[in-house]
Parts: C-alpha cells; sequence; structure tokens
C-alpha cells in the first residue's frame, strides 16, 4: 500500500476552507467541525473531508477516521493540498441495502467474490458471512483509496488498494459473484459494471447498485449495457427514492443484476 495509487490528482484547499479545518477539534479518529456552516460552505467542507476518508458520524456529531488523523490534518493546513482519485465519489452503501445486494447474489458458502469499489466494507461485511469465514481470500475487496484500503485489513478483509479499471482479467480466477456500488459521476458506474463483467465467470452473477441513467441514456457506453442485460436475461429494478439520502445525495439509483454468459 505504498506509494500513490494510479488515478490520484492533487485537491487544493481554498483559505477559508483551510481556516475552517484549522479551527475544527480533533479527537484521535474524530473530527468535529467549529461552527454550523452554510450549505455551500458545508458541501466543500466535507468534500475535504471525504477526500481524506472521513465519515460523517451522526451520533458523535463529526467526521470519523480510521485512524488517529492530528499530523494529516497538519499538513493539510500548511499545505493547503490534499491527494484524491480522479474519480473519487463515494457514496456508502446503507445495511438494509447491503442486505438486499447481498440476498440478490445468492451468495454460498466457498463462492469467490469480488468487491471492486469496497469503501469502507458496508458490501464486503454481509458478503463475507454470506460466503464463509473472516480473514480468507474467498472475498477480494478492491479500493483506489488508500484510507479505505488501510481500513479494510484492519477489518480483516484481503484488499489491495488499485484502480479498479486498470486491473487485467486475466491476472484473476474467474469471480463466482461480483457485488459493487461503482461511482457513478462521468458515467463511471457504466464504465466500472462493463469491465467487471470480464472478471466474472460463466455462469456466475452481477449484482451492482447504478445510477437510474442506466433506464434512458443513449450515450457512453449506457444503451450497449443495457442490451447486454437484456439479452442475457439481467434485470434492472428500481431501488426506493432516497436510497442514498443518509448518504447526502438524493440521486436516483437501480440495483441491476447481469448473469455471466
Amino acid at each position: 500500500m505504498d506509494g500513490t495509487p494510479e488515478g490520484e490528482k492533487t485537491m487544493t484547499i481554498t483559505e477559508e476552507i483551510r481556516d475552517i479545518l484549522a479551527r475544527g477539534t480533533i479527537k484521535e479518529n474524530l473530527y468535529i467541525l467549529p461552527e454550523q456552516l452554510d450549505r455551500k460552505t458545508y458541501e466543500q467542507v466535507n468534500k475535504v473531508l471525504e477526500a481524506l476518508g472521513g465519515k460523517w458520524n451522526r451520533k458523535l456529531k463529526g467526521h470519523s477516521f480510521a485512524k488517529p488523523m492530528d499530523e494529516v490534518f497538519a499538513a493539510l493546513i500548511t499545505e493547503g493540498e490534499v491527494e484524491v482519485p480522479a474519480d473519487f465519489d463515494f457514496h456508502e452503501t446503507s445495511p438494509d441495502l447491503a442486505a438486499q445486494v447481498i440476498a440478490q447474489a445468492e451468495i454460498k458458502s466457498g463462492m469467490l467474490i469480488l468487491e471492486p469499489s469496497a469503501g469502507n466494507g458496508a458490501l464486503a461485511r454481509p458478503a463475507r458471512y454470506a460466503v464463509g469465514g473472516s480473514g480468507n481470500r474467498n472475498l477480494i475487496c478492491i479500493d483506489i483509496m488508500r484510507q479505505m484500503v488501510e481500513d479494510l485489513w484492519r477489518q480483516e478483509f484481503y484488499a489491495r488498494c488499485e484502480d479498479f479499471l486498470s486491473m487485467k482479467p486475466e491476472f484473476w480466477a474467474p469471480m463466482d459473484r461480483i457485488v459493487m456500488n461503482p461511482p457513478f459521476s462521468k458515467n463511471a458506474d457504466v464504465k466500472h459494471v462493463a469491465h467487471a463483467l470480464s472478471f466474472l465467470k460463466p455462469k456466475g452473477l452481477l449484482v451492482s447498485i447504478m445510477s437510474a441513467a442506466i433506464e434512458f441514456r443513449n450515450n457512453a457506453g449506457y444503451p450497449a449495457l443495457r442490451d447486454l442485460i437484456r439479452n442475457c436475461g439481467g434485470s434492472i429494478e428500481p431501488l426506493p427514492e432516497g436510497a442514498f439520502k443518509h448518504a447526502g445525495t438524493k440521486v436516483r439509483t437501480v440495483l441491476v443484476t447481469i448473469p455471466g454468459s
């Protein structure tokens, strides 16, 4: 996990946001904002905190991290920059939705499972329970964010810090199941799902959360993927409105199921 993952870029932090971050309170793994912010400013601050691997914790009223952040924040405030993946777009899957994905995947003990955008393990945790075992390699987690991968290792997952779109399927055993909640921005979800299918075993099953754009867009690979889903007997099921409200987005989503051919 040393070095910089392919696909990272530098996010420059404005003086205003640096000043806000400097006035906040750091309690080991928890960062608490100094005051209530207007919506636009909060979104800018939240983007930085999420890029660092932070996750809003309503109970603790702050952003929680996988490790103490004192030195990281000190460097950020001094240098005014943070490294983030070019397609960073993390929205955590809720426990209820994660359970629905895993149930749809019909995972059985001993199967080889891939989670290509594992984040902090929201899908990986129920998948591990379904496949059996704890630290074994039947479940492979991939994420481009170093902080996420470090957190996954602490949870005893087998995890790799890589840009999934740069991974070559010929170097991996075909997967029985692939479960995923890929990034959505700039049509990233259709790219991730299309690439993931090359890792899937014949008669395997891929289950992915996607933007509802897969139902109607006619550019950027959407028509080809829709045709593939239809021709192989897959499905596109609408998810409830506000499925990711807890993660700060109102994007409409669907659950896509694609059998391996």
